[in-house]
């Protein structure tokens, strides 16, 4: 594009990217939300409990793997548990 050159590219650039920084964060939301609802009625469909929070306990039930004792904020979302059982 040829701007004139009184133009303020700068601000306009700048608006532009707080834009598309606003839009990827409201997308992102809604991702998340939809993945939570459709894992929950995973859960519910298999006769499972869903947990959407953070499960700290996660790296201690599987310490055995030991890339899960790496790195800040160890914990697992979305968590589906229970017993399942194919003749549900």
């Amino acid at each position: 594009m040829n701007f004139p050159s009184n133009f303020p590219s700068g601000p306009v650039i700048v608006v532009l990217f707080v834009g598309m920084m606003v839009a990827a964060g409201i997308y992102g939301s809604i991702v998340q939300r939809k993945r939570r609802e459709e894992l929950f009625e995973l859960a519910q469909r298999l006769g499972l409990d869903f947990n959407p929070g953070h499960d700290e306990g996660i790296p201690c039930h599987f310490d055995f793997l030991k890339q899960l004792d790496k790195g800040d904020n160890r914990y697992a979302t979305n968590v589906i548990s229970g017993i399942f059982s194919q003749n549900t």
